[in-house]
């Protein structure tokens, strides 16, 4: 993929979900706590989770609310980076302005490791990675940007403003699943159109521990975002790509 020295992404984010413990997990909230201070990240938040469950009393249906303790929250301290680590989730996003795939890489991995010392050999289930892009054109001619859109007869674009529209594409490969949803936002800055472009990928049949192999993770990381690229590159035309160099 083309290096864009304007690019779009506005959050990149890299995802791993485990299967939750058999204990529940919460035994790992305090040794969590702790990662921030290792990584040198800041503004720790405690992510608590509602729950509710269903139980039946004196034949009566009750709803009862439980609240539990999930993980923590981080921020890198220039803002750039938001962390979110869990008992049986790791979440890494880089917000923009987005410089490139190996310096994510690398942060993420770095993270990766604090968190990986503490939840030890958990078994992965899920692998995600999602790049949602701001897209700004001069024009509302969208032909003129994007290969994938809403598809209308030429005669009602040339009459009408498209004023809103979402496209949600869902494309299989296998095993791996990806999502490209595409809809219309408030303009910015000097621009007269703008849509955004999220792109999904994820990889949700897999079941082996931490201890077995975590360069598993990454080659499939490493494999959605060639997926990713692929969807991304195809979508817009050169017209679009040339507002990004």
């Amino acid at each position: 993929m083309p290096t864009y020295v304007n690019a779009p992404c506005v959050e990149a984010i890299i995802e791993v979900q485990l299967a939750a413990p058999a204990n529940g997990g919460e035994g790992l909230i305090a040794a969590l706590a702790g990662i921030g201070q290792e990584i040198g990240y800041v503004a720790p938040r405690l992510v608590r989770t509602q729950r509710r469950t269903l139980s039946i009393k004196n034949n009566r249906q009750v709803e009862t609310d439980e609240s539990f303790n999930e993980g923590w929250m981080f921020q890198s301290p220039d803002g750039l980076y938001v962390v979110r680590v869990g008992y049986n989730t790791f979440a890494i996003s880089r917000l923009k302005p987005y410089e490139n795939w190996v310096t994510f890489h690398e942060e993420a991995l770095r993270v990766w490791s604090a968190w990986r010392n503490v939840v030890a050999n958990g078994i992965v289930q899920r692998i995600a990675h999602r790049m949602v892009n701001r897209l700004n054109f001069p024009d509302t001619l969208l032909e003129n940007y994007i290969t994938v859109g809403p598809g209308l007869p030429t005669d009602l674009v040339a009459a009408y403003k498209v004023n809103s529209f979402i496209v949600n594409v869902v494309f299989v490969d296998g095993s791996i699943e990806v999502r490209l949803t595409q809809s219309v936002v408030p303009p910015e800055n000097d621009a007269i159109y703008s849509l955004m472009l999220d792109i999904g990928c994820e990889q949700a049949d897999l079941q082996f521990t931490l201890a077995d192999d975590d360069g598993i993770v990454w080659t499939t990381l490493n494999k959605l975002r060639d997926h990713r690229n692929r969807v991304f590159e195809s979508s817009l035309t050169d017209t679009c790509k040339a507002l990004f160099k």
